[in-house]
């Protein structure tokens, strides 16, 4: 049953977000709309640097602390979760002028892309607790409330970029404020009335205990958060790397073929969102070789229909986007599949971490990540912005192979 509403969920959250996406790509153009990429994608490493991998680990731990009956464990993880990414957000809310200036000249070098990037770090004080909410939820089972989150969500970027058009003020500012600003706000405060766990902020820790909380789940998470930074900036690598070394209207052409080929997300979200938290309560390699049996032969049934869209690509993104977005299909094609790899390896990435092998995963991502930056600038050099889409390729191929060969030797 959950399987069913998260994946109906997503399904409809996918729609209203690509839906919403396609209104921005004919509204922004090409050129802002590389730079809105530019921007998220910068934000998002960001997210990845701030969170230390506690949100993984908290998820992990809830799940555990609530299977053993200690309910008071689970509280506390998650409020200090929450607290920490509070004050995280407060200093990057702080440092955002700075920030957007150093970031968009030293390492873009790039004026046009200041303004979005410190708009966009403002609100990452938004996101890091809209962030920690969606853990939350998944961490405690409610999939019905966590589909309701980010339908949500989804639906006041909506909105929010809906109102700017019908006035006919939209712009690459304001679609930032509506992705940023808008909507975590509205998502937040609802999650906080009907959604999340009662008691979780109104109790407070004591400060010892607040920080004895937090070191145990820094000291959890440490590989988890190595592995995450690794993969975030494997996952946007290319556009930060198309950023430096093309210009503003490739990225943005790029930028569609990858948003086109996550239709896959309906898969990828709900088989993350239950993976997850499923393969928490592995016991044994038993249980674990079990599971990836089980869950690669859901997943490949699957992602073999998604291969079907690929001899339809031109004319798919001709009727979206319209003849300025053309180039975008033949990447479109190369990532699609790319997409297909990495929801294979799921199952393998999961089993790892669930029998205790986080370090192992973290130093495998590190070695990715450097050989996914190391393949984006040579085939960017030569094929230019199919060369992103090839190094990405890749880069998932050589992870699924990877990931499934140490988690199958683990439950041997």
């Amino acid at each position: 049953m959950n399987a069913f509403i998260l994946f109906l969920a997503n399904a409809i959250k996918l729609g209203i977000g690509f839906l919403t996406y396609l209104i921005i790509a004919r509204e922004l153009g090409a050129e802002n709309l590389g730079l809105f990429s530019a921007s998220t994608s910068t934000a998002s490493i960001l997210c990845y640097i701030v969170d230390i991998g506690i949100n993984g680990g908290m998820l992990i731990m809830v799940s555990k602390s609530i299977s053993k009956g200690e309910i008071t464990n689970a509280v506390n993880f998650v409020r200090v979760n929450l607290l920490f990414k509070i004050f995280a957000g407060v200093i990057l809310f702080a440092l955002a002028v700075w920030l957007g200036n150093f970031i968009g000249i030293s390492i873009y070098n790039k004026k046009s892309i200041i303004l979005p990037l410190q708009l966009v770090f403002i609100g990452i004080f938004l996101t890091l607790i809209q962030d920690a909410i969606d853990f939350t939820l998944r961490a405690y089972g409610r999939f019905s409330f966590y589909s309701l989150f980010r339908l949500i969500s989804a639906a006041s970027i909506f909105l929010g970029i809906l109102v700017f058009v019908s006035i006919k003020n939209i712009s690459l500012s304001k679609t930032i404020i509506a992705y940023y600003w808008i909507a975590p706000v509205i998502t937040i405060a609802i999650s906080f009335i009907f959604f999340m766990p009662k008691g979780i902020m109104i109790k407070t820790c004591t400060i010892l205990n607040t920080k004895a909380v937090f070191f145990k789940m820094v000291s959890f998470s440490k590989w988890l958060f190595v592995g995450g930074l690794a993969e975030g900036i494997a996952r946007n690598i290319n556009t930060l790397t198309l950023t430096r070394m093309v210009s503003l209207r490739e990225v943005g052409i790029y930028d569609v073929a990858l948003k086109l080929s996550d239709i896959m997300e309906v898969f990828s979200a709900t088989s993350s969102a239950l993976l997850l938290t499923s393969a928490s309560s592995l016991l044994s390699k038993e249980d674990g070789r079990r599971f990836i049996i089980e869950r690669t032969r859901i997943l490949g049934i699957f992602s073999i229909g998604i291969i079907l869209v690929i001899p339809f690509s031109s004319y798919i993104i001709k009727a979206l986007f319209g003849e300025s977005y053309l180039l975008s299909a033949g990447i479109f094609k190369i990532l699609i599949i790319g997409s297909i790899f990495e929801i294979l390896s799921q199952p393998f990435l999961y089993t790892l971490y669930s029998l205790e092998k986080p370090d192992k995963v973290a130093a495998v991502r590190i070695i990715l990540s450097v050989f996914s930056f190391i393949i984006a600038i040579i085939f960017i050099s030569i094929y230019n912005v199919k060369g992103a889409a090839i190094s990405l390729l890749i880069f998932r191929f050589a992870g699924l192979i990877i990931f499934g060969i140490m988690a199958w030797k683990v439950t041997k």
